[in-house]
């Protein structure tokens, strides 16, 4: 049986993984560069931020957090226009 999966599936299907397990944020947190999300750019922004704040905090941080962290994100990176729908 072969799994065929769209790069925007596999992305979201990491990002997923990294909400919600903390023995794959331990991994991703040592190797995370945020080039490896092509597809949806937004989340590898969203992966930078969950990364820094599981490396500071040693937790991940709920949705309505990651949400603030984001348009904190493009507030202060408003000249790249980043949409964050």
């Amino acid at each position: 049986m072969e799994l065929d999966f769209s790069l925007d599936d596999l992305e979201k299907l990491l990002f997923k993984k990294a909400m919600t397990d903390r023995k794959w944020m331990n991994i991703l947190s040592g190797t995370f560069d945020k080039r490896n999300f092509k597809a949806i750019p937004i989340l590898g922004i969203a992966s930078e931020l969950l990364v820094k704040y599981y490396s500071k905090y040693s937790s991940i941080p709920s949705v309505k957090l990651l949400q603030q962290l984001l348009k904190a994100y493009s507030e202060k990176h408003a000249d790249k226009h980043i949409d964050l729908s």
